[in-house]
């Protein structure tokens, strides 16, 4: 029976960090608890051993999730008339609904960044570069 090769995964952390924060990030919009948007921006920057790899994962999955999310509440309850609402209520002109979807996606990536930078430092300083250097194919199948 043939192992599990972990090369590919090494290669591809930062497709699997901003893959893991979106997936995550969409099922925590479900919960109307906004302080646990930060959990998939951690989760994203813990599978990066870099802190750079890490911050942009959280930065660009939080987005993904979060314009899935809007878009499925666009479509499904009709929000892009609470929208225009507070547009008109805020800025006191029609059709500026979309300023606030706008806004909300910016927030998402803020949130998302500060997430994978956490997640990446938490790698980082529990992992530590010198272990992920020895980190190879030959030490896991022994």
């Amino acid at each position: 029976m043939k192992g599990i090769d972990f090369t590919n995964v090494k290669k591809h952390s930062f497709t699997l960090g901003i893959l893991a924060s979106s997936i995550t990030g969409f099922l925590f919009t479900l919960i109307p608890i906004w302080q646990l948007a930060f959990i998939p921006g951690i989760l994203g920057g813990i599978l990066n051993s870099n802190q750079k790899k890490g911050t942009l994962s959280g930065m660009i999955g939080m987005p993904i999730a979060w314009s899935t999310s809007i878009i499925y509440y666009l479509l499904l309850n009709k929000t892009n008339i609470l929208f225009d609402q507070l547009g008109v209520l805020i800025l006191n002109q029609t059709g500026m609904g979309w300023l606030f979807i706008v806004v909300i996606i910016l927030i998402g990536m803020i949130i998302g960044a500060l997430g994978g930078m956490i997640g990446a430092g938490i790698n980082i300083l529990f992992l530590g570069n010198k272990k992920i250097k020895e980190l190879d194919v030959e030490s896991i199948e022994k």
